[in-house]
């Protein structure tokens, strides 16, 4: 064990956290450290962790626990540590020290299993439209978060809409119900509220606010709602109101209008509602109304929101601008006071913002802020008093609008820009003050997208960035507090997007860019130049990368496919470098804004997580957080208040990022301390967790120069590679004297029979011809000369075995295994691989070394794909043990560091030692020394979830996959009938048949293509409330039976096998008799079906809509699978001959 310690010198504070953030403490959370574990980026477990706002800077450091073991100590200079040597079978706890003495211990966390945590969420129903006539889905939107239960840990807020949402004035659907759920991060469900009828599902309708608005600690949920609308409870929202009127409302009654989406009557609401269960705790009438008055069901008659010649808009018939919402909470009387709700209505003309507060158990009006024309501002104050202001200027000079009237965005933000300790709310154009009145309007009309924060560091207060829709259209800065014109460049049409962050640690303060030629300009000169030539994603900034500067998040939608590809973008410095986060496949939502569902700093460290839902199957969301280390500690950005009201706005209509209300480049929260770390990487370690342990036979980092005496000539030295992708130090060739050398590999092969080579490998690309070889022992031990020794060549005197080999010309082609010998058959080019230049892959050979025989993969580091692979077979008498690695630069130029090698690790898969003869016989699922039908029935029964006492899994493991699946179920009936058998076992478990679903009289029948090829099948069916499932009957083949087991979670596996595996007869293949209480559906997943020799193969999964008069498809159909050999030929269907195969360009081996 290796212990190091480093020294921090950095800057000693003079401020708390709190101070430094310019955020009071009484408007923090109280949060715990919210410990979060995940695989490390190379080897090991990344953990990280809070530091909180209200830490004392000076004086907090910590300890990091695994196990209860301390693997760190006095950690000052960061909030994330990667254990060299944790598992995910370990726990973390993180010790909080004070003047060095332990004042708290975490819970432990559990590490995740990947780069991200999938939450299973509970999908509603599919519905059908009952104008269209069209079913429709649902998938998870806007997501918002809130420590719903006090205890210190956020839960998520989830909006699920239905396929067929529309815009306001939509026509000709009837959308289906949003749903509102709240969720633990374990994924336990807490409620659900329906939305109900008169809540039209789109973009502008349902904005809702997550906060502990009456101070209990506990987050509440206010939000608009309407007639028919039920809380967590399945009460309807208007019961809980003092008003009789809202109670006497009637909540059976449509108010859609017919034949299309939008609402044209009934009562409007506001609701509190309790954030641990979704109970409604008080109602009351929405405000203002639909004509702009206060109180009561107006007739939507009366204003028209549209003020353009010739247009009109009211709400009872066109229905769009007067339906127009927007939503923020904000501390209107200061920080020690109860925050505020505050809900607006219309920002195209009228433009309508109503605070509203609540007191632990009613709602009361605050203020009504209404810019009823562009001169005239009305205020309707707590006593319900009106009065009414007239202006006559705005700060750009621009236009004859002087108030909020026509100035909102389809967002807004929330600050205090006037410093007086009360928050203000940047709406669009226009700011208006705490107590409701008009701070300023700019006059630039409406827009999109709107930044607050403080991007001019060198002025005081915050700045304002937005792009306009209005004319002169365009990018603008103004300041925050007092509308003042900065930077403002018009444009000759519609500027949709813009976007304000610090992406360069070249300039201070942010950089800004938008459309229309606006790529980033420099805030820190005053003079705004270009500073990149190029304009990157103008979607979400977010911190990821561990430096203190913003990176991009985009989803990247493909509009003609619906398929988001989320990347995280960041500025080197010279250019913008993408990496892909579309983990399980993560989707973004809002169509073309692809926004995430949610962007927060939910859990460890200072760095945000990205949640998005699987594109796949969206009943799950995916938390997708960075595993980088940081050398910088910040405090948890919630923490942070104007970051923590951007979390609680960011669901509204279209979302914008968070920002922070400080300037994080020009902070630093590290103090002066020791660190300690017991727990070190040491240069011989591997960097693979699956491969370490005393099978290791060797392993090198180049990290620190150990492996200097391993070179043959001497010759080859350690790099620091200009390009991404490698872990600081690699090995190549760059003395210009030599073009060769090689790296010794000494590992004691004794006994080994089977082992495998990794390595990093990057290629730069030259003007002549390199080689790259690993060598085999036949090799001879000595060069002749710098200048004769060529590794392949035809015309070479010396003969060179290798195990693996690369001729790469100039350019980025390079020949695999290159013949030697003119005539040689044993050794043959085995095709060409296009690389790319200065880019780091990772090469795998398995060797079996009685039969020398070497297996080759070449997988790219950025993404884990596949690029090259193949097999070879050493000539008669070749040493299939390895020497060495050989690299060669080019010719004639030498091109210094042309191959780059890291990472070796040399591991045994298989020595002599392994040859123990099983204590079991295969098929004897009971090991009762007799393979009869009890071993079939128990195989069965332990497919079906029911594991006897008497069960020898191993036994019944026919194929050695670690799981029993229904190969094994007819496995084990062939030994049963003396049959021998081969299995397939695929990495990749794509679907190579489809299931289709047709309804019957009783339920619905389930077809199999080319079902005639198979003996059995299983799948898994997940059963709803209020369906139930009668009976399963066989309809194909003459000897099939049926078994199926339900367990606790409402999921029935259905296993259907015959005793003689004989084929199914024919593709219809069950007939299932369902009844059903309302509209459902059943969803059928995890669906095998298996050949009578063993073979499994992957079936399409499928949906079953229900209704109570009959069933609808939504199967599954996919185009066959299409497997190749190894010359790429393509074969006729399933391969069952034991061998290498190649379907969807992964590897499929056939044992």
């Amino acid at each position: 064990m290796k212990q190091s310690k480093l020294l921090l010198l950095g800057a000693m504070l003079s401020f708390t956290v709190a101070e430094a953030q310019v955020t009071p403490t009484v408007q923090m959370e109280s949060l715990t450290r919210g410990v979060m574990a995940m695989p490390a980026q190379e080897r090991g477990i990344y953990v990280s962790w809070r530091l909180l706002g209200t830490d004392d800077a000076k004086t907090t450091t910590f300890n990091l626990l695994r196990d209860g073991k301390l693997i760190a100590r006095n950690i000052c200079g960061r909030t994330n540590y990667v254990d060299p040597n944790g598992s995910v079978d370990n726990r973390y706890q993180v010790v909080t020290l004070v003047n060095g003495q332990e004042v708290a211990t975490s819970e432990a966390a559990t590490p995740w299993t990947d780069k991200y945590k999938v939450i299973q969420l509970d999908r509603p129903a599919s519905g059908v439209d009952d104008v269209t006539g069209e079913t429709y889905t649902y998938t998870p939107n806007d997501c918002s978060t809130g420590d719903v239960d006090g205890d210190g840990e956020y839960e998520i807020i989830v909006k699920w809409i239905p396929s067929n949402k529309t815009d306001n004035a939509g026509e000709g659907r009837h959308p289906g119900n949003e749903y509102i759920d709240c969720y633990r991060l374990n994924g336990e469900k807490l409620w659900r509220i329906d939305m109900g009828i008169n809540m039209l599902a789109g973009d502008h309708h349902t904005q809702y606010l997550v906060y502990d608005f009456d101070k209990d600690g506990k987050s509440e949920l206010i939000m608009r709602t309407a007639p028919g609308g039920k809380d967590g409870l399945g009460n309807y929202v208007n019961q809980v109101a003092d008003d009789a009127t809202i109670k006497a409302a009637d909540n059976t009654r449509d108010w859609r209008a017919s034949g299309g989406a939008k609402i044209v009557g009934g009562q409007e609401y506001l609701t509190v509602f309790e954030g641990a269960t979704g109970k409604a705790i008080h109602t009351i009438f929405y405000n203002p109304n639909r004509d702009g008055g206060y109180g009561g069901a107006a007739s939507g008659t009366v204003l028209n929101w549209d003020d353009r010649s010739g247009k009109k808009d009211y709400v009872a018939s066109y229905g769009n601008r007067g339906n127009r919402f927007v939503a923020a909470v904000a501390y209107l009387d200061g920080a020690d006071k109860r925050p505020s709700a505050v809900m607006c209505r219309g920002y195209y003309t009228y433009s309508y913002l109503w605070a509203v507060d609540f007191d632990g158990e009613k709602l009361t009006h605050k203020w009504l802020h209404g810019s009823v024309s562009k001169t005239k501002v009305e205020l309707t104050d707590a006593n319900m008093k009106k009065t009414s202001r007239t202006y006559n200027s705005n700060t750009f000079g621009m236009s004859s609008i002087y108030t909020a009237y026509g100035q909102g965005n389809h967002n807004l933000s929330v600050a205090d820009v006037d410093a007086d300790g009360c928050d203000e709310i940047i709406y669009g154009s226009a700011t208006i003050d705490n107590d409701g009145w008009l701070l300023y309007s700019t006059g630039l009309g409406h827009g999109d997208a709107m930044h607050v924060a403080d991007m001019i560091p060198s002025r005081p207060g915050y700045e304002v960035f937005r792009c306009n829709e209005s004319s002169p259209y365009g990018i603008a800065m103004f300041d925050a507090r007092t509308g003042e014109v900065i930077f403002h460049q018009t444009a000759d049409g519609d500027t949709g997007r813009g976007l304000a962050a610090d992406i360069s640690d070249q300039y201070e303060g942010y950089e800004f860019w938008g459309p229309k030629g606006n790529n980033p300009r420099e805030t820190a000169s005053g003079e705004f130049n270009t500073v990149i030539s190029s304009a990157p994603s103008m979607n979400f900034r977010i911190y990821w990368d561990g430096d203190l500067q913003d990176e991009l998040y985009d989803g990247s939608l493909n509009s003609s496919t619906g398929v988001s590809s989320p990347r995280i973008t960041d500025w080197d410095g010279s250019k913008f470098v993408n990496t892909a986060v579309g983990y399980n496949n993560s989707q973004s939502c809002n169509w073309t804004k692809a926004t995430p569902c949610l962007q927060a700093d939910i859990m460890g460290d200072w760095r945000e997580e990205m949640i998005m839902w699987n594109k796949n199957d969206p009943s799950q969301l995916n938390i997708v957080a960075t595993n980088i280390e940081s050398q910088h500690r910040v405090p948890t950005l919630m923490h942070d208040h104007n970051y923590r009201m951007a979390i609680a706005w960011q669901n509204v209509a279209y979302n914008q990022p968070p920002h922070l209300g400080y300037y994080l480049a020009g902070t630093n929260f590290n103090i002066e301390g020791e660190e300690e770390f017991l727990e070190e990487v040491k240069p011989e370690d591997i960097l693979d967790n699956e491969l370490m342990g005393e099978n290791v036979l060797m392993a090198y980092t180049f990290e620190k120069g150990e492996a200097a005496d391993y070179w043959k000539r001497g010759n080859g030295s350690l790099v620091e590679p200009i390009f991404d992708g490698s872990t600081g130090s690699a090995a190549s060739i760059v003395a210009s004297a030599d073009r060769a050398d090689f790296f010794l590999t000494p590992a004691d092969f004794t006994g080994v029979t089977a082992y495998s080579l990794d390595l990093d490998l990057a290629i730069v690309q030259g003007n002549k011809t390199a080689y790259f070889t690993v060598m085999s022992q036949s090799a001879p031990d000595e060069v002749a000369n710098n200048w004769g020794w060529f590794w392949v060549t035809t015309s070479a005197e010396v003969h060179n075995p290798y195990l693996f080999e690369l001729t790469i010309p100039a350019g980025t082609t390079a020949t695999v295994n290159e013949q030697i010998f003119e005539g040689e058959t044993e050794r043959k080019n085995q095709g060409t691989w296009t690389f790319t230049s200065s880019h780091w892959y990772h090469l795998t050979l398995s060797v079996d070394v009685p039969t020398a025989t070497v297996n080759y993969q070449m997988k790219d580091k950025a993404n884990g794909a596949t690029v090259l692979e193949g097999t070879y077979t050493l000539r008669t008498g070749e040493s299939p043990l390895i020497k060495g690695i050989y690299e060669r630069n080019n010719r004639n130029g030498y091109d210094p560091g042309a191959i780059l090698i890291d990472n070796v690790v040399i591991t045994k898969t298989g020595s002599e030692d392994d040859t123990t003869e099983p204590d079991f016989t295969p098929a004897d699922a009971n090991n009762d020394g007799l393979i009869a039908i009890d071993d079939v029935v128990l195989t069965i029964n332990a497919l079906l979830g029911d594991m006897a006492d008497d069960f020898v899994f191993a036994a019944a493991d026919m194929n050695g996959d670690n799981r029993i699946m229904i190969d094994d179920v007819v496995m084990v009936i062939n030994h049963l009938l003396g049959v021998n058998t081969a299995s397939v076992m695929s990495t990749n478990d794509v679907a190579c048949e489809s299931l289709g679903i047709s309804e019957t009289q009783n339920g619905f029948g389930m077809n199999l293509s080319n079902a005639t090829n198979y003996t059995a099948m299983q799948f898994d069916m997940t059963i709803p409330e209020g369906v139930s499932i009668n009976d399963i009957r066989v309809t194909s083949g003459t000897d099939h039976s049926v078994a199926f087991r339900e367990n606790s979670n409402g999921q029935m596996r259905v296993v259907v096998a015959s005793l003689s595996n004989e084929l199914f007869t024919s593709a219809n293949l069950l007939d299932v008799a369902v009844t059903a209480e309302s509209v459902a559906n059943i969803h059928i997943t995890n669906v095998y079906a298996a050949m009578p020799n063993g073979v499994k193969v992957k079936v399409s999964d499928a949906e079953v809509n229900l209704t109570t008069t009959g069933i609808q498809q939504v199967g599954v159909e996919i185009a066959p699978t299409l497997f190749y050999d190894l010359t790429g030929r393509q074969l006729n269907g399933v391969p069952t001959r034991p061998g290498i195969y190649i379907s969807n360009g992964k590897k499929v081996v056939i044992k």
